[in-house]
């Protein structure tokens, strides 16, 4: 199966990647750019782009089986009290994962996960 990643150098996108690949799945990860790829960087095909990238999010999931969903757009290095302005927050989230989910849709992908 062919499996796009959001999330992929997070704490839970990591262990994800390791985990698809270990079974056999082909992953497309998609990180921010400068993300830290350290000991998955040949797991997977890298697509560079974040949330709310209409033409980064069409190449993600271009020829995927499912997408798993697990990235979160904070401009902190904490999950809490990092929100800075949070209508940029929101669109990020919560708009982000809805053009993705678009995307998902118009690339006949099967199944959607989110996390």
């Amino acid at each position: 199966m062919r499996i796009a990643l959001t999330g992929a150098t997070g704490f839970l996108g990591r262990y994800l990647l390791r985990r698809f690949c270990a079974g056999g799945h082909d992953v497309r990860a998609w990180a921010r750019g400068g993300s830290d790829r350290a000991g998955v960087e040949s797991l997977a095909e890298w697509i560079d782009g974040e949330l709310g990238d209409d033409e980064a999010a069409a190449r993600l999931v271009r020829g995927c089986d499912s997408v798993v969903h697990a990235a979160l757009f904070r401009p902190g290095e904490a999950f809490r009290g990092q929100e800075g302005d949070i209508v940029e927050f929101a669109d990020k989230n919560v708009l982000g994962t809805l053009r993705l989910i678009r995307a998902s849709i118009a690339a006949d992908v099967e199944r959607f996960v989110f996390i």
